[in-house]
């Protein structure tokens, strides 16, 4: 089954104990951690009807415990299916943090003076205190903080002192103040003791919340650097708003060239309010690449009417701002590379009647996508690109699903490059691994209930049924009358050649090669798609008599009089 919060939400790699409580023995669950899928096979030998399962399911954090009980009916039907599992949603925290997080190498590390810039990517409210991260077993701190509007440091926000080594020594406070998202703010930091250090120009905070970078460094000998960062922590709010701006796109991860949907709505929780724009746009929204460049904003060169336009909004009621789509180039029409990118929108500032102020410029949650290269797959028959879906196929010759229980042959394209023990994992859910096709993928025989858990499994770009239509050669596609043909099919026991032969094949001969049998045939070209339709044909090609090659060389060296000789 699978495990949810109480609001819908997966809960993903979940922790999955059950026990029989007839027999106390406690079953290995199944898990994967790019799911909120669980699995648990047992025998008759480990539960029988009228057993007590007992389920313990956690989050590490919110825990759930029941008990199921098996009846004569699960055991008939070969199984507990769809048995979900619902947790109660974490409660949210109204804490953000700007962290740089902590270097794999701190070292050298020395006391002085920081500056530098830092820019978030998201709205903090309130920062009121700094943490800094010491090096292993000393006492390394923040002596001194300060923030500046300015490249000059004329214009001072807030400011701290350290209070020595006692209480909560790793912090300084200092006067809250909000930093929005998408400003640059300038930062002065005298440290002490031994700091852990980011020793390069430009840092990302963790979880994509903006970028801190380093003007200066002076340490305490009066040498200078340009690429020294302390790893500190910023500690602020969410601010719980009436007004909600939410950024979505409609998935995270696209080919190159796929049109990107962005959406922008507002969400009100207050009373029933209104707002005033000073022109038709509500909403904007910019791309940056990795590093932290605006390549793309999508009000540029857009002309927008100009009037004061109200917008009423009911509580609980949500407007959408914005909804259009970024084409993956820059502002000259350029075509973008495959990488990472960032996409930030928010609501414009209102203005009313003599430009009296309706609102601020909000912003949502910046979002993160990806770019994918090209993720051919390169068929004989056919070859398409699996981010942009199944390519169109004759209805004949296209299956949506095999039956139930059935091992159909499926395409699972793995992330590159391929790791052995990616398909170790795919052997133990019990797929059979075949031969391999460009790019990165495989042919899998697999039950539909496999392709549940592998479609989840997070090193697996995509998975497909092997369709009839890849199994024939294109040659054979406009053939007509009797044709001699090979086909190679799955090893079976020997149940293929009958339902060869039910079509009206004439078998010429049969041989086994590898995981594969050969057959080679005689039979109307009209049954060529009912052959592929077969769920043990693999491929199906125009017949050549085998040619030996290089008889030259075998003259030579003399292979006639050797295969002749006494053995």
């Amino acid at each position: 089954g699978w495990v949810n919060y109480s609001t819908g939400e997966p809960v993903n790699n979940p922790n999955v104990t059950i026990t029989n409580l007839n027999t106390r023995e406690v079953f290995n669950v199944e898990t994967n951690g790019g799911s909120n899928y669980y699995r648990l096979l047992t025998s008759s030998w480990n539960v029988n009807a009228d057993d007590v399962l007992r389920f313990d399911v956690s989050d590490n954090g919110n825990v759930a415990e029941f008990n199921c009980s098996v009846r004569q009916a699960h055991i008939n039907r070969g199984g507990v299916f769809n048995f979900n599992i619902t947790l109660e949603a974490p409660e949210v925290s109204t804490a953000l943090t700007f962290d740089t997080g902590t270097p794999a190498n701190p070292y050298p590390s020395i006391s002085g003076t920081h500056n530098g810039t830092i820019t978030p990517y998201v709205t903090i409210y309130n920062v009121s205190k700094l943490y800094t991260y010491p090096c292993p077993g000393t006492g390394g701190h923040t002596e001194y903080v300060a923030c500046y509007y300015d490249l000059n440091r004329t214009e001072k926000i807030t400011e701290g002192h350290w209070e020595g080594y006692n209480g909560d020594w790793h912090n300084v406070s200092f006067p809250a103040f909000t930093m929005l998202a998408n400003h640059t703010y300038y930062y002065t930091i005298k440290t002490g003791s031994y700091p852990q250090v980011h020793h390069a120009p430009v840092v990302e905070a963790k979880v994509g919340m903006g970028i801190i970078n380093c003007t200066s460094f002076v340490d305490a000998n009066g040498r200078s650097y340009t690429n020294w960062i302390p790893a500190i922590r910023l500690v602020g709010e969410i601010e719980i708003l009436d007004l909600i701006v939410s950024v979505t796109t409609d998935k995270q991860e696209y080919c190159t060239g796929e049109p990107v949907n962005v959406k922008i709505s507002l969400t009100n929780n207050g009373p029933d309010t209104g707002l005033s724009f000073p022109s038709s746009q509500l909403a904007d929204f910019n791309v940056t690449n990795e590093a932290g460049e605006q390549i793309y904003l999508w009000s540029h060169g857009k002309r927008f009417l100009l009037y004061i336009r109200g917008v009423s909004i009911k509580q609980g009621e949500s407007l959408e701002l914005l909804n259009d789509t970024w084409n993956q180039t820059d502002n000259d029409g350029n075509p973008v590379p495959p990488g990472k990118y960032y996409i930030n929108g928010w609501m414009v500032q209102g203005y009313g009647w003599g430009r009296v102020p309706s609102h601020p410029e909000m912003h949502g949650k910046r979002i993160n996508i990806t770019i994918a290269e090209p993720s051919m797959i390169l068929l004989k028959a056919i070859s398409f690109d699996t981010c942009m879906g199944e390519p169109s196929l004759p209805e004949n010759l296209y299956i949506s699903e095999y039956p139930a229980g059935i091992k159909g042959c499926y395409i699972v394209q793995f992330v590159a490059p391929v790791k052995n023990e990616w398909k170790e994992q795919l052997k133990q859910v019990g797929c059979k691994i075949y031969g391999y096709i460009p790019e990165n993928a495989f042919t899998v025989r697999m039950t539909s209930e496999d392709t549940e858990i592998v479609q989840n499994m997070s090193f697996v770009h995509w998975l497909g049924i092997y369709q009839p239509f890849y199994k024939i050669n294109p040659g054979l596609l406009d053939a007509e009358g009797e044709v001699n043909i090979t086909v190679v099919s799955f090893r079976t026991e020997s149940r293929f050649i009958p339902e060869l032969e039910s079509l009206g094949a004439s078998i010429i001969s049969t041989y086994s090669f590898g995981y594969y049998d050969i057959n080679n045939l005689v039979i109307d070209a009209s049954k060529i798609d009912d052959i592929a339709s077969m769920y043990d044909a693999y491929w199906i090609e125009p017949f050549s008599v085998p040619e030996p090659f290089d008889e030259i060389s075998s003259a030579i060296v003399d292979v006639d009089n050797d295969r002749r000789a006494d053995r």
